[in-house]
């Protein structure tokens, strides 16, 4: 889900006849800005950086080679250029809004937020802005400010199928799951083709225990989008949830193999190893799945009663408190009893 305000200047960079030394940072430039257009990443990023060469206080080039990073999925040198582009120029509203966007995907929301209070004054009716918003409280946990967010971004671009997923998400979050459908409806109304409605659909089902129902949008979502390893860790953990243990290995597995990032899987991983009592590798998958940026649902717990099952009642109750401060239950009765 990613948007960007990007600062490209196809065909309308004026040369300076006689000044060589423009010309080559602008041509440079702008083959940087085709080789981006064709996801020739490496490309674009050479051709940025020539351009750059020539004129270190070029502002866009060091924008728009952030923008190069950012879709290679290398943010945290996204984050470096952006911030040489404002460095250079402050009033550079676009470089601030691709860093917010940066910023969210590294978890980074109180930073984040900061940027886009700047571009609001600039963009105030841009829907784009206001999803920016959206996932930045969502992932402050300001549920009522993602709502009015993501409805304020509805409301300039109501043919957007990703604000609706997104305010279906806040609402699940909520566990208002009638008006998480009621908004997964309308996403699909104008996109059928996005895997996050079949995800989010059967998460809403799994929630309300409605494990079949859940495993079937699934795999029907897998039978659309096969290389979707969220839908297939999730499938796995709901099988989980279902005491499938077989069923729910093989699916986790095969998305770790897709996707070795997800930390979500590991967390699901770590739960089979915790119930085969092998303590040691459930431990050491759960610390795999533990990131600064980015809360993984119930994995305080179950790295609590980990802990707790293998002795070790320091850092049991450690981890038992921090699953306290998030709300978590699964572990409530022995965190009140170990560690009060």
């Amino acid at each position: 889900m990613k948007y960007w305000i990007i600062a490209f200047v196809f065909g309308v960079v004026v040369y300076s006849c006689g000044n060589k030394k423009v010309n080559d940072r602008d041509r440079f430039f702008l083959r940087g800005n085709v080789a981006l257009s064709e996801k020739s990443y490496d490309d674009a990023v050479k051709f940025y950086s020539e351009a750059i060469k020539i004129d270190p206080e070029y502002a866009i080039a060091y924008n728009n080679r952030g923008i190069t990073y950012f879709e290679d999925d290398d943010l945290i040198s996204s984050i470096s250029d952006y911030t040489k582009a404002i460095r250079i120029d402050e009033n550079f509203t676009d470089a601030y809004f691709n860093r917010a966007n940066s910023l969210i995907g590294l978890g980074r929301y109180d930073e984040a937020l900061e940027d886009l209070t700047v571009v609001k004054i600039a963009y105030p009716d841009s829907s784009y802005v206001h999803f920016a918003l959206g996932l930045t409280y969502d992932g402050l946990m300001s549920h009522q400010k993602a709502i009015e967010s993501f409805e304020k971004a509805e409301s300039l671009n109501p043919d957007n199928a990703e604000i609706y997923l997104n305010l279906a998400v806040v609402y699940y979050h909520l566990k208002q799951f009638d008006k998480a459908n009621e908004y997964l409806t309308k996403a699909f109304s104008r996109d059928n083709s996005n895997s996050s409605y079949y995800n989010i659909k059967a998460l809403v089902l799994m929630e309300q225990k409605q494990y079949l129902e859940s495993v079937s949008v699934f795999t029907e979502g897998l039978e659309k989008h096969p290389e979707d390893a969220f839908l297939l860790n999730n499938r796995g953990y709901t099988y989980l949830l279902m005491d499938s243990v077989s069923l729910a290995s093989k699916d986790i597995n095969e998305s770790i193999l897709m996707n070795p990032s997800n930390l979500w899987a590991y967390r699901n991983k770590g739960i089979i190893a915790y119930r085969n009592q092998d303590y040691e590798k459930a431990e050491r998958l759960f610390k795999r799945a533990l990131d600064k940026r980015k809360y993984v649902e119930l994995l305080y717990s179950y790295l609590g009663l980990t802990y707790l099952s293998a002795g070790n009642q320091e850092e049991a109750c450690k981890f038992l408190n921090l699953a306290n401060e998030k709300g978590e239950t699964i572990a409530e009765n022995e965190f009140l009893q170990q560690c009060q």
